[in-house]
């Protein structure tokens, strides 16, 4: 299984995905030269699938993890985005979900 530190930030993945959907949603509305901006739980639950591919045995310590969960997230949501405005918007976004639920500094990871 995973170790002690691995399980604990596991843990915070969910509540991270939560808060940063939820900021999406208001932020990223979809308009005519924006018709794709339309996120839905299946994007919530893409990030979560995965995450949860990461096999026990390659989760060394909780950065990894973290590093992943931000992976996934640009994967699923940053991707989409068009605009050098909208990428600095989420990426000061996912920049204080690392920083409020994870308790780290993106900069370290």
């Amino acid at each position: 299984g995973f170790q002690g530190a691995c399980c604990a930030v596991g843990k915070l993945v969910v509540p991270a995905t939560a808060q940063l959907f939820n900021g999406i949603l208001p932020k990223f509305l979809p308009i005519p030269s924006k018709s794709h901006y339309l996120f839905n739980l299946r994007d919530f639950a893409r990030v979560i699938g995965g995450v949860l591919l990461l096999p026990a045995s390659q989760c060394e310590d909780p950065d990894t993890l973290v590093r992943l969960w931000l992976h996934e997230v640009y994967r699923v949501f940053y991707d989409r985005l068009t605009d050098a405005e909208d990428r600095q918007a989420f990426f000061e976004m996912s920049q204080t979900v690392i920083s409020s639920v994870f308790k780290k500094d993106m900069n370290t990871l």
